[in-house]
């Protein structure tokens, strides 16, 4: 029986002025300056995630180009909502809780165990797991956890993130149908990467036919900037808000860059000439078109953003993981 767990409320960080002190600069009542910190940090120890279970091959590469997305649909939940089963539910908990320092040695296992490494993706027996999930069989659990919440009158939400697969078009439209006529307190979000050649042309297919399978049962649906973590947010609160005030489902797809071709992504960690070593293409990508440093930016014309403030949460979090891959790494050896 898959596992659900709730989100984590955000812990305040106090905003940084541009020369390190903690005045608060004007903020937007919609947007805390608390929360765009919050997605920040998501997104970077999300990155330094990401790059240290691939080192160390604990894990193939499935979040990177996705951390402004996973951040913005994570960064409106409660500690009532609750965040369902997929091959993402470990990074989307993480991304929510990022300020709460969750074990990361549980954390690290719940994503190896839904994200197999290579070597161990051959299985002679019948064991299933979450990353096994079809879309629709997805769907309907995460609609299951939603009918609980109204069921038990908590009045919270449900969110699932998946990426689609060669999709069931007739258990998609049963559990769009059913979630739209009990107006479930859900968000679907969805990854699109977009894909190349031929895969591109048949991704794109995919995704209109689950866009047009929701549309035909009155659910919203919302295409967003996947690495833009600012816009995320603001269409994910929006469906949010929609889904408390029982309104029913939405459907939020998040548009990238492939997950691990470095098409939005640049190293965080390793040394200084490790991030210089890039292949000419990379060179070759616009700064503009890092969410990271996108991010940055941002942050940096409003006030909250300093490189010695991102260097002190940076060098603690990644002593950490590194820490915890090398102890998940010795167990899965014994």
């Amino acid at each position: 029986m898959p596992t659900t767990h709730r989100a984590q409320p955000p812990r305040s960080n106090a905003p940084l002025t541009k020369d390190g002190g903690k005045s608060a600069p004007l903020e937007n009542p919609l947007l805390s300056n608390a929360t765009l910190q919050q997605m920040y940090l998501a997104m970077l120890k999300l990155r330094v995630l990401s790059e240290s279970l691939i080192s160390s091959q604990l894990l193939k590469p499935k979040v990177q180009g996705m951390e402004a997305a996973l951040a913005g649909l994570a960064a409106g939940l409660l500690p009532k909502d609750l965040i369902c089963p997929s091959q993402f539910e470990a990074h989307v908990r993480f991304a929510g809780s990022v300020e709460q320092n969750p074990p990361l040695a549980r954390l690290l296992a719940a994503m190896r165990m839904t994200n197999p490494p290579v070597a161990s993706k051959r299985r002679t027996d019948s064991r299933r797991t979450e990353a096994d999930l079809s879309l629709a069989a997805e769907w309907n659990v995460a609609n299951g956890i939603a009918l609980a919440q109204t069921i038990v009158g908590n009045c919270g939400i449900a969110m699932v993130f998946s990426r689609s697969d060669p999709a069931d078009q007739d258990g998609l439209k049963e559990a769009v149908a059913f979630a739209a006529f009990r107006k479930l307190p859900i968000v679907y979000s969805l990854w699109n990467s977009g894909g190349d050649g031929g895969s591109k042309v048949r991704a794109s297919l995919r995704h209109e036919m689950i866009r047009s399978t929701a549309g035909a049962c009155g659910v919203p649906v919302i295409t967003v900037d996947g690495t833009d973590a600012i816009a995320v947010y603001r269409v994910a609160h929006e469906c949010i808000q929609r889904a408390r005030n029982g309104d029913g489902p939405a459907l939020i797809e998040c548009r990238g860059g492939k997950p691990g071709s470095g098409s939005t992504s640049r190293p965080i960690s390793g040394s200084r000439s490790q991030r210089g070593s890039k292949s000419a293409s990379a060179k070759q990508v616009s700064a503009s078109a890092a969410p990271l440093d996108q991010m940055e930016r941002y942050l940096a014309r409003k006030g909250l953003f300093t490189p010695a403030w991102r260097r002190e949460h940076l060098t603690e979090f990644t002593r950490h993981v590194k820490a915890a891959a090398r102890g998940l790494g010795d167990g899965g050896a014994r």
